[in-house]
């Protein structure tokens, strides 16, 4: 089977988010890691499950790959393309003050020379606001 097929978006941000919210807690960087061979790790995450579009039609990706800079993915709407599944997991937490929304840096595939069926990982850089942290909960 396809990795892309076995890992869903709202997977991979339930992760991020949880791994949010133990970098809050313990006031420190978390590193969310993606593993497999690189074309299947592209794929998944050039797929268009990982880009959803924004309201104005441009592509938002969950997980950015090779460059700088951060991205914010919001995760308090159930309206999201990931967001009815996502709200499915974080209503068993109904009392849970989760992220507004999930702040990373843009992905670093270690193996920057690898091909197409060599494994790589890509990292991401996951951590608190530090300003300011919006929290939502959510009612069962």
């Amino acid at each position: 089977m396809d990795w892309s097929l076995k890992r869903k978006v709202e997977d991979v941000v339930w992760d991020c988010v949880r791994l949010e919210l133990a970098a809050d807690h313990y006031s420190c960087d978390g590193l969310f890691i993606l593993a497999g061979e690189k074309e299947k790790v592209y794929k998944a995450l050039e797929s268009r499950p990982f880009n959803p579009k924004t309201s104005r039609g441009n592509p938002s990706p969950i997980l950015g790959l090779n460059g700088n800079g951060r991205l914010s993915v919001n995760i308090q709407s159930p309206k999201k393309a990931f967001g009815p599944k996502l709200h499915d997991y974080l209503k068993n937490y109904s009392d849970i003050m989760f992220p507004r929304s999930l702040v990373c840096g843009y992905g670093t595939q270690v193996n920057k020379h690898a091909l197409g069926n060599d494994y790589i990982a890509v990292v991401w850089h996951i951590k608190p606001e530090i300003n300011k942290r919006f929290t939502f909960s959510v009612r069962s």
